[in-house]
């Protein structure tokens, strides 16, 4: 079968290995990070393997001249794919989506799911169509996330888990097979997040600030706080007062140390 692959990511060749008669027509990059290390990474893989690459401009429908493939398959992408790009697919389009559905909808669900406090994340290969992450689920899977996890961390795991779905996700979505139609009533999509929104704010308990800061890792925004006028980048929370860094009070375990990315 051959799929024409959209990504940011250099782990979509991976899907090549969990399938061995898949075959990759053409890779699409967005324009907007066409420069980025990851999408370099992504450019120069396909060069190996002797992939065309081709910019997809936000609001500029794809071209499909020479192009077989019957499939579109989105992998940790970055723009969502309007309704006149996916309706040039014979067999439509698929989505892995880091996130469970309905609940875990839209955008940064990683970090959501984890400032939420969730233990287990979800892994969900779903059918594409025009309202976000809503279309049939091909495949799904949750990972568990310990309490000490980071979004890094648990994004490998995900991809993990991502590629080892995707033949059961891809042998589904071929015959049609779907294992359920997500209930939307029961979720939300969630938004995009800013930079501002990892500020730490007073009042906040100690599983909240502990969450914020492993959500906010790199190579994501982190989590800050304002002292003294100045905006100080936190990575991590500890009751050990010993530790240099920044004293807040929380409304439950009393006096913590914000861990700072600086030292101040």
């Amino acid at each position: 079968m051959i799929v024409d692959i959209f990504t940011t990511d250099v782990s979509a060749f991976g899907l090549l290995d969990r399938v061995p008669n898949l075959r990759i027509g053409k890779v699409y990059v967005p324009e907007n990070r066409q420069n980025t290390e990851k999408v370099l990474e992504v450019r120069s893989e396909a060069t190996r393997r002797d992939i065309s690459v081709c910019l997809h401009k936000r609001g500029v429908p794809i071209s499909r001249v020479d192009d077989e493939a019957e499939l579109a398959v989105s992998w940790f992408y970055s723009q969502i794919l309007p309704q006149t790009d996916l309706g040039l697919y014979r067999a439509g389009a698929m989505n892995m989506h880091g996130g469970r559905i309905p609940e875990y909808r839209g955008s940064n669900v990683l970090q959501w799911a984890i400032i939420n406090g969730e233990q287990h994340l979800g892994v969900t290969w779903h059918e594409m169509v025009k309202d976000v992450d809503a279309g049939m689920i091909w495949a799904e899977s949750m990972v568990p996330c310990s309490a000490d996890a980071t979004a890094t961390e648990m994004r490998k795991l995900l991809l993990d888990r991502g590629l080892q779905i995707f033949p059961e996700a891809l042998a589904n979505k071929v015959s049609l097979r779907g294992v359920r139609r997500p209930d939307l009533s029961e979720g939300k999509v969630w938004p995009q997040r800013r930079p501002q929104d990892g500020e730490i704010q007073e009042g906040m308990s100690f599983r909240e600030l502990r969450d914020l800061c492993r959500a906010l890792c790199g190579p994501w925004p982190s989590a800050f706080i304002w002292r003294e006028g100045r905006k100080v980048e936190v990575t991590a929370v500890s009751t050990d007062l010993s530790i240099t860094g920044v004293r807040y009070k929380t409304r439950d375990a009393g006096e913590v140390t914000l861990i700072c990315a600086d030292r101040i």
